[in-house]
């Protein structure tokens, strides 16, 4: 994150893993967490709009820029407790996340780590196996020689919800490579077996969200695919206090790329209820 306005941080993880964050603002403390093939960089844009009203603080998961590795014994678990040390150095006490940050907010929150609010953009989840591992092998060999094309579009098709035809994810992967940021998208898709897996993992594990009793606001995006529109009703439906929003004209990608600003605004108003 070059953005000179951003302070840097970080905080030893219980299992003495540093775990950075870029910190904006001033008020109140809100931890933001981010996506897979994402790290704290991309959440610029989102975070200065925050930052208006709250001191904003976006962790660099395991494996991003100034964290430590994801390690060989990954987990969700050591997820929760790298955001845990966050919220605590911080004195947070509001939490968003991002899709695969978003199912590690609500991990948080059941957690019962003192939260006042929670929000999150379309939680990573697996339901009936919609996340599978049958493509794990050709992900980890293709990453293994460096065929990062190939790596990109059978991840994609683990992730895609089935948005992009198999048939035409090489050639997805290979209008992705003439893009200026493919080099910054090689070096996150050695992150992603590890979170595939602990998706895969918790399949059908959804309702376990009931333990959740703080306010909690769940967003999706009008143009993201309807399996995830449904999950999120879904998830949300196990919180005995939560909220659900649209955003128009927004996808996946909506708190990075679509539409920070308009989901910064919507944050703002939720938290500072």
């Amino acid at each position: 994150m070059e953005n000179l306005k951003f302070r840097k941080g970080s905080v030893k993880s219980v299992d003495g893993t540093d775990i950075g964050y870029y910190s904006l603002g001033s008020g109140p403390g809100l931890v933001v967490v981010h996506g897979s093939l994402r790290s704290a960089a991309d959440y610029e844009i989102l975070g200065e709009g925050l930052a208006e009203t709250f001191t904003v603080h976006i962790v660099n998961r395991r494996g991003r820029g100034n964290s430590g590795p994801q390690g060989a014994d990954y987990s969700f678990e050591k997820e929760v407790a790298d955001v845990i040390a966050v919220l605590k150095k911080t004195g947070s006490s509001l939490l968003f996340g991002h899709s695969y940050g978003g199912t590690v907010a609500l991990e948080v929150a059941l957690n019962n780590h003192p939260l006042q609010k929670l929000a999150v953009y379309e939680p990573a989840i697996s339901i009936e196996n919609s996340i599978p591992i049958n493509t794990l092998p050709e992900i980890e060999t293709a990453l293994m020689v460096q065929d990062y094309k190939k790596a990109f579009a059978a991840i994609m098709n683990v992730v895609s919800n089935g948005t992009i035809p198999e048939n035409q994810l090489p050639d997805f992967a290979l209008a992705m490579s003439r893009y200026p940021i493919w080099p910054y998208l090689c070096s996150l898709l050695e992150t992603a077996p590890a979170e595939i897996i602990a998706v895969h993992n918790a399949d059908n594990s959804y309702p376990k969200y009931s333990a959740v009793k703080i306010p909690a606001l769940f967003i999706n995006g009008s143009k993201s695919p309807p399996q995830l529109a449904m999950q999120t009703a879904l998830l949300a439906g196990e919180l005995s206090n939560s909220k659900v929003i649209r955003i128009e004209g927004a996808r996946h990608s909506g708190p990075d790329i679509d539409a920070p600003v308009e989901i910064a605004t919507e944050l703002k108003a939720w938290f500072a209820q």
